[in-house]
């Protein structure tokens, strides 16, 4: 919430009414349905944007990381992802930390940012 309120600072919009919605809410918003999914990465409390209506589902990640130890402590809900998934996605919109692809064939060397806060304190 409050890198949008710096953002809508930014750029002198004063008058703009943001609403907290959790993770796991689903808002009707006319034909739509939104739904929140908790992500990891850099960001704190980042999200993932279900957003379904008669026709189908489209999810917008943006860039994400699964990193089952993450400095805020909650993993990614890949369980609710895959039940999207399940349901059927129409589009799947975002960017991977670092796509398969580009380390296909050797060990990734991507740790969790957890991991990397330590070894910056014993520098």
């Amino acid at each position: 919430m409050a890198m949008a309120r710096s953002k809508l600072d930014e750029h002198r919009l004063k008058d703009v009414t943001l609403q907290d919605v959790a993770a796991g809410e689903q808002l009707e918003l006319g034909p739509f349905s939104l739904e929140l999914v908790h992500m990891t990465h850099s960001i704190p409390d980042a999200c993932a944007v279900a957003l379904s209506c008669e026709l189908g589902t489209v999810v917008i990640t943006g860039d994400y990381k699964f990193d089952q130890t993450p400095v805020d402590g909650e993993p990614a809900d890949v369980a609710r992802l895959a039940e999207l998934g399940r349901d059927g996605v129409l589009l799947l919109c975002g960017r991977l930390d670092e796509p398969p692809t580009v380390r296909a064939g050797r060990p990734s060397g991507v740790g969790s940012r957890a991991a990397a806060g330590g070894r910056l304190l014993a520098l």
